[in-house]
């Protein structure tokens, strides 16, 4: 039954009915909506009441639902959403009752207080309720009766036969050609561009970006570094030749450095 209740107002603000939400919602987008779209916007007011009420009364007839609504403990987290759903699909916080504001609702704009002559939409507001109502008439009427069962209904409307027969051989052609698809191009394609990456382990001697990359660092990097090393080691074996401690050895180098100065004064002119 509580099943029952919610699954009925949400019905009725799906159909448009009176203050619900989708009546608001419904009756503002009429009032923005460009003449040429009015026919399509109004037969869609008609015929949704009939496929949503009408699923109401065929699931919940009115002669099987009880008065007393006992809800099971186990079943309550999957009515509060539908009660949340339900309490705002009533409307009341967006329609003209609500206590805040309630003058600058548009839906007094329909019916402006103190003009003779309201909005050019007017006529729409009873012309949807009419059709909204119409809806759920038919619905209602059609609660009881079988559903005809055409042979056409049988197949799904010739889906059946354009899955069967169209759809599925061509998604079976696609497949087979997959496997073929994988193996010549994809796996081609990922083993070449390995192989120019990492080398091919049956040709050693084909070119690849690893094999370069090895070779620059062989031959230009380590050479670079070592090469610089080796610069430093040397001057260093140098220099820390010359510190050998005898007083002798310091006035040689002196004297061998004073005179290399004498001779590039007189060279130079200086």
């Amino acid at each position: 039954p509580w099943l029952g209740l919610l699954f009925g107002i949400l019905s009725l603000a799906l159909s448009g009915f009176p203050l619900s939400a989708g009546f608001l919602s419904k009756e503002a987008l009429l009032e923005a909506m460009p003449l040429y779209l009015l026919l399509p916007a109004l037969l869609s007011i008609f015929l949704t009441p009939i496929y949503s009420m009408g699923l109401f009364f065929r699931i919940f007839p009115f002669q099987k639902i009880r008065s007393a609504f006992r809800l099971p403990a186990g079943n309550v987290p999957f009515f509060l959403p539908l009660l949340l759903l339900a309490i705002l699909s009533t409307g009341w916080a967006f329609s003209p009752l609500q206590p805040w504001n309630a003058h600058e609702s548009w839906f007094f704009r329909l019916f402006p207080a103190g003009e003779t002559k309201g909005s050019p939409y007017a006529w729409l507001l009873p012309v949807s309720l009419m059709l909204s109502f119409s809806g759920i008439f038919i619905a209602w009427w059609r609660r009881n009766q079988e559903i005809p069962d055409w042979p056409i209904a049988r197949t799904h409307f010739g889906l059946d036969a354009l899955w069967e027969d169209g759809a599925k051989p061509f998604l079976r052609e696609i497949a087979s050609w997959i496997p073929a698809l994988d193996r010549n191009v994809l796996d081609a394609l990922i083993h070449q561009l390995s192989f120019r990456v990492a080398g091919n382990p049956d040709k050693p001697t084909t070119l690849s970006l690893s094999r370069l990359s090895a070779d620059a660092d062989r031959t230009v990097w380590d050479f670079s570094i070592h090469g610089i090393a080796g610069i430093f080691n040397t001057l260093g074996n140098f220099f820390r030749a010359l510190q050998s401690g005898k007083t002798q050895s310091y006035l040689l180098i002196s004297f061998l450095v004073l005179t290399l100065f004498l001779l590039l004064l007189l060279l130079t002119g200086l």
